[in-house]
């Protein structure tokens, strides 16, 4: 549930991307398998009411055959919301307590597209990202050392911000 909390956090409400879909969909998979498979609720205990054979990362509920009272339904669909209810809060919490990091995440996310582990740990650390290293982010030294190699072979550079050439 974070992604999609990350989004109406920096996006807004209403601007919560369908990418934010497949967080409800993996949270209520498995909120549906901790009440009905695992027996990890007290109002429901455990009892098994799954399917036999089911993959818990397959969807369908056509051709089941359910033997399970109505009550016991609702008292399952119940528990599946409270636990995504709960686990929706809880990020929520985590991200607004963090709110500064969360952008400076997103910041960063938005210009370089994907981060490594290392380059989050250092992001997140409080630690200042050294970008003109390229250390952290290799698509920068990459690029760098093929202007460099352009420069070495060719003889020649692009031209910097004032029209003169980068090479003295």
């Amino acid at each position: 549930m974070a992604g999609r909390v990350a989004e109406e956090i920096i996006f807004g409400p209403a601007k919560v991307t369908s990418g934010a879909s497949s967080d409800i969909k993996m949270a209520t998979q498995m909120a549906v398998a901790m009440v009905k498979n695992w027996g990890l609720t007290e109002v429901i205990g455990p009892v098994y009411h799954g399917v036999a054979n089911k993959d818990l990362y397959t969807h369908s509920r056509g051709g089941e055959h359910n033997h399970m009272s109505p009550h016991t339904a609702e008292l399952i669909d119940k528990e599946v919301k409270r636990i995504i209810e709960q686990g929706y809060n809880f990020a929520k919490n985590i991200m607004t307590q963090h709110v500064e990091q969360l952008y400076l995440l997103a910041k960063m996310l938005i210009e370089h597209e994907t981060l490594t582990v290392q380059q989050i740990k250092t992001l997140l650390s409080n630690r200042a990202l050294n970008l003109e290293a390229g250390n952290l982010f290799p698509t920068n030294r990459l690029k760098e050392e093929q202007a460099e190699e352009e420069e070495e072979e060719y003889g020649w550079s692009e031209p910097a911000g004032d029209g003169k050439s980068r090479r003295e």
